[in-house]
């Protein structure tokens, strides 16, 4: 007991020389947030305060940082009030959390002589593993909608039996829940386990000794630390890429965030929206190994991989009474919950997209449906019952989209399909590699149960996703199909220049099939007139999009949306 007051008054004197997540030096390491998704520095650090992967064949983790990071730093009473409560916390412990951590230590003693290793925890469909068999986790904190829906996915571990939801969001996979792994100098709250997971120092969290409050053991960007084989603990920067893909792309400062990370139970605010399922809880944070739990119920907590220096890492916070997030520095010493993300090398891979061939018109007969999709994108996929064509799936920001045209063509099933829908230049090789093109009567009917033609406020909200009509369309476009300025792909829309059916009104009708290779065309289901109706047009000459209307005789793409 003595040695562990000393330990962590030694703790509290050298705080004051940790630096932040970026790259300024602080003053005051507990309390300076790096404010990710605010652009208002704010005064003081109110401390107290799945996608379920099917029958994909394709995933991304491609993994981008940014570097443009806001610092505030507080007043050195809040540092000296937190740095007396770790003192504090240290020399009140509680029995719970000493018989912890004398588990935690005797168990380190026990498996430190036996190596095992583990194939990677693949993700399968909810439901897989019957829990009567393995430790599950309550799901009454998951996000209900998507668990009835069947969108998430879970994992085994295989070191404990223990199963893990996993949620797609975006390009990364991530655990839905904290991490349960018992190691040494892991802990856990004095009633729940099952609930918040486990706490872990950032030695514990790495799965280096030597990366103990006290050295600085510079450690690659994303290790697999304590998580299972085929995942690891995330980088500051992948905390950066989901406040992206939860947010407006390219934009962090956008102050919803927290209420999109937030679980939608658990909380004491009612503003949680958990579209993406992350469902984070309000795990607070342990002073110190024998110290008290702190802010239980009030904020999330939890490791990076990054390391500050030899005494702190960084961390990742949600607060209850903040709508944005925050990456924050603290000392090694503080026993925090882990949520891990699937490893990129994971996830499988289909053959890459034929950019040999630029054009679309020379792909007929040489290149498939599929091989036209961004290799690195996590897609799920959609089985049509109508006619058993799949189609692969998307699910960007809050929606989810067909990353396929749709080819449905049963006028029997769906009379107004009569007269309604066609190949490009009438002939069906086109159809085999683009999908229809459909006038807007056919197209308001010809969307699979379940799914639906989507609004003009629904392309709306996927154009705004990557930034309005100026530059959404290099998102949008996939990565080959045209003779110039193929686009990024890099959420996996992967809209392709199919062109479309117009007709010539001067020439008594006359049918022409045009731009193809040049733009992608596709209907929403809301009219302007009775002749009018508004529709997608993302134009290959440009990264531009736009929205507007457009006679509703003429024939384009069909991309359907999820109900």
């Amino acid at each position: 007991m003595n040695k562990r007051i000393a330990y962590f008054s030694f703790v509290c004197i050298l705080l004051s020389s940790l630096i932040a997540c970026g790259d300024d030096e602080s003053n005051n390491p507990i309390a300076n947030d790096v404010e990710s998704s605010s652009s208002e520095i704010q005064d003081d650090d109110k401390s107290s305060d799945s996608k379920s992967v099917k029958s994909s064949s394709s995933e991304k983790a491609a993994i981008k940082s940014s570097d443009s990071q806001k610092k505030e730093s507080n007043s050195s009473s809040s540092e000296t009030k937190k740095s007396s409560d770790a003192k504090s916390g240290t020399e009140s412990s509680s029995s719970s959390a000493k018989s912890s951590s004398s588990s935690s230590d005797k168990n380190a003693s026990s498996s430190s002589s036996e190596i095992k290793t583990y194939a990677a925890s693949k993700v399968k469909p909810s439901g897989t593993y019957d829990c009567k068999k393995y430790k599950c986790f309550t799901t009454e904190y998951l996000n209900q909608k998507m668990l009835a829906a069947g969108d998430y996915g879970e994992i085994l571990d295989e070191r404990d039996n223990q199963v893990y939801k996993t949620v797609i969001i975006d390009d990364q996979v991530w655990m839905a829940q904290n991490l349960n792994y018992e190691t040494a100098y892991s802990y856990c709250t004095d009633d729940d386990c099952a609930k918040y997971g486990r706490y872990y120092l950032w030695s514990a969290a790495v799965d280096r000794k030597d990366c103990e409050h006290g050295n600085f053991c510079s450690l690659p960007p994303s290790g697999q630390g304590v998580c299972p084989a085929g995942w690891h603990l995330p980088s500051k920067d992948e905390y950066l890429r989901l406040f992206d893909n939860v947010g407006k792309y390219g934009g962090t400062n956008n102050e919803f965030v927290a209420a999109e990370l937030r679980a939608q139970r658990g909380w004491s605010v009612e503003d949680n929206a958990d579209d993406y399922g992350f469902s984070a809880l309000p795990t607070g944070y342990k002073l110190g190994s024998a110290g008290v739990f702190a802010d239980v119920g009030k904020t999330t907590h939890a490791w990076t991989s990054t390391e500050v220096n030899s005494i702190g890492a960084c961390q990742f916070r949600i607060y209850e009474d903040r709508l944005y997030v925050s990456l924050i520095d603290d000392s090694k010493g503080y026993p925090l919950p882990v949520r891990c993300v699937m490893d990129k090398d994971s996830l499988p891979k289909i053959q890459a997209p034929a950019l040999y061939l630029e054009h679309v018109d020379e792909w007929l007969g040489v290149v498939s449906r599929e091989e036209y999709l961004n290799p690195n994108v996590i897609y799920d996929s959609l089985v049509d019952p109508r006619d058993g064509q799949v189609y692969k799936t998307k699910k960007i920001g809050k929606q989810v989209w067909m990353a396929q045209n749709l080819n449905y063509a049963d006028s029997t099933k769906t009379p107004s399909l009569a007269n309604g829908s066609w190949c490009y230049n009438d002939d069906p090789e086109y159809c085999k590699l683009l999908g229809r093109l459909y006038n807007w009567t056919a197209a308001k009917d010809v969307c699979p149960d379940g799914w639906h033609l989507p609004s003009y406020d629904e392309w709306n909200v996927l154009e705004s996703k990557f930034g309005g009509q100026i530059m959404a369309g290099q998102y949008l476009k996939a990565q080959a199909g045209s003779l110039s300025n193929n686009g990024d792909d890099e959420f996996g829309f992967s809209a392709l220049p199919a062109g479309g059916r117009f007709i010539d009104d001067s020439e008594h009708d006359k049918v022409n099939y045009l731009y193809l290779g040049d733009n992608a065309f596709f209907w929403s289901s809301t009219p302007e007139n009775d002749d009018y109706a508004y529709r997608m047009n993302i134009p290959y000459s440009s990264n531009t999009t736009n929205i507007r209307s457009i006679k509703q005789k003429y024939g384009h793409s069909v991309r359907c949306v999820r109900d």
